[in-house]
């Protein structure tokens, strides 16, 4: 499920001090978000291969949300942390690509992820 963007902004912050207290290569911004769009990268590769197969037979729920769902989430965060920091530009581009044509094929809503309850309001 979504959480709004400034929320996600205050976990990261909190995040990052705490990694900081544990290595200093954490401190460095360039290193920092080579490292995070790097694991972006490598759950976009597990996605494409062990999530997509099974999506693309049939949606089923995971949790209060669908694999399709999550799927395209996925996609979008993926495609967008490497537009962000300027990495691993390709893959981010290959997963543009791939949720256009799933958004052809799959149902609207499976392009939705709703906020968790407490950020309904």
């Amino acid at each position: 499920m979504r959480i709004p963007q400034r929320i996600v902004e205050c976990m990261d912050h909190v995040y990052r001090e705490m990694l900081v207290a544990g290595t200093s290569l954490s401190n460095d911004d360039a290193v920092f978000n080579q490292a995070m769009v790097a694991a972006g990268a490598r759950w976009h590769i597990f996605h494409i291969l062990e999530r997509l197969p099974g999506a693309l037979q049939r949606d089923r729920l995971r949790g209060p949300t669908s694999l399709r769902q999550q799927f395209m989430a996925w996609l979008t965060a993926s495609s967008d942390l490497s537009e962000e920091f300027n990495h691993f530009v390709a893959l981010g581009k290959t997963a543009q690509q791939l949720r256009a044509q799933l958004r052809k094929i799959w149902p609207h809503d499976s392009d939705v992820l709703p906020f968790y309850p407490v950020f309904r309001d």
